[in-house]
């Protein structure tokens, strides 16, 4: 018969067919345990890693390195009010034309988004690890792919065929009885 799929449903095929097209649709796309752990572990890494770094893209290298010392400085010269705590606060403030004690606070204010943005991407990354970690069986690994919509869903089982009948067997042309004393007679003449 001719195979077709019609939004997602199999048409015009045998039932043998509709059953080997649903075990290939509802088969795990991973070998096994380990490596569908691992696979998904990994894609949690990514996804963390591609959220911090479109935070991240517009700074450079260089510019967020600064960052720590920025934050420490900041927060010692809020806590002595002394500029000599924050050299690098000083020279920036100087070059910006605000006060320290404007720069200070600027520092605090972006390092505290930023924090709230980490804690949220490490906070949803470790959830979904911790999920994960959870997930004892190939069927719970699947069922939090599945859940974070990163692993379709089993099809239904469409309606299949019925059975096919065999085919009857044409009756042969039987040979017609012996009969025993026509064949003594055959075998005394031979």
């Amino acid at each position: 018969m001719m195979q077709t799929i019609e939004n997602g449903v199999p048409r015009d095929m045998t039932r043998a067919e509709v059953l080997e097209w649903y075990e290939s649709m509802s088969a795990s796309p991973w070998l096994d345990f380990d490596s569908a752990q691992a696979g998904l572990s990994a894609r949690i890494d990514a996804q963390s890693k591609s959220a911090r770094d479109s935070i991240t893209q517009a700074y450079s290298a260089g510019e967020m390195s600064s960052w720590p010392i920025k934050r420490s400085q900041a927060l010692r010269f809020r806590a002595t009010g002394d500029e000599a705590d924050a050299p690098m606060l000083v020279d920036e403030a100087g070059y910006r034309r605000v006060s320290v004690s404007e720069l200070a606070d600027l520092v605090l204010a972006k390092a505290d988004v930023l924090a709230s943005l980490e804690a949220r991407i490490a906070g949803e990354s470790g959830y979904l690890q911790d999920q994960l970690r959870a997930a004892d069986s190939m069927a719970a690994v699947e069922a939090f792919a599945r859940a974070q919509g990163w692993l379709a869903a089993k099809p239904e089982m469409p309606e299949l065929p019925p059975e096919e009948e065999p085919e009857p067997e044409e009756p042969s042309d039987p040979e017609p009885p012996v009969d025993p004393i026509d064949a003594e007679e055959n075998a005394d003449r031979g």
